[in-house]
């Protein structure tokens, strides 16, 4: 069995502005867990445990889409998930998505027509940089980060990655299993 994903990897400048924003938030108090930006990637279709070789057929699947010609997306404003008052997770959200929309809904609809359950939240493009552990988030420090100044850094989406993730003691491992390349038409 291997855990699976389809994400978008992310250029060198969109990791440094999340060091940048892991850096600025280092001296406010809260049990947080920072993702490392070196691992971070924008996931567009996360599948979970499959037997060995599925990885293969879903992205032969996703191959047969139609896919967009290349796109370009940028860092947008910082938020949270579920909710302000209960906040699970730290993000760093996408602007210029409705590409990056359609193309996540394009590959959770051709993958169900593979057997892979579809999705029921609406898709939200963000990076995540951080998970709140234990109890909570100190009120200062969750508005702190929610007023952040995000660079507005853009990045090129040229292609799609299968990615298989290992989970370590110091934290997941991916690995890129296949690459699907979005080709200009």
């Amino acid at each position: 069995m291997e855990r699976i994903f389809f994400g978008i990897p992310l250029p060198e400048e969109i990791k440094q502005a999340l060091r940048d924003v892991n850096k600025r938030m280092q001296e406010y108090p809260g049990k947080l867990k920072w993702v490392d930006p070196d691992r971070t990637h924008l996931t567009l279709k996360f599948i979970g445990e499959v037997e060995e070789g599925k990885s293969t057929d879903y992205s032969d699947a996703i191959r047969t889409l139609d896919l967009p010609n290349p796109f370009s997306i940028r860092l947008n404003k910082p938020g949270v998930f579920p909710h302000p008052r209960k906040p699970r997770v730290l993000w760093i959200g996408i602007e210029h998505a409705d590409t990056l929309t359609s193309l996540a809904n394009a590959v959770d609809q051709r993958l169900a027509q593979e057997g892979v359950e579809p999705e029921t939240r609406d898709f939200h493009p963000h990076l995540t940089v951080a998970r709140v552990q234990g109890g909570g988030l100190p009120g200062d420090t969750l508005d702190t980060f929610l007023n952040l100044d995000i660079p507005e850094v853009s990045m090129q989406v040229e292609k799609l990655i299968c990615y298989k993730s290992d989970l370590k003691p110091s934290g997941a491992v991916y690995t890129a299993l296949h690459t699907i390349d979005l080709i200009t038409n």
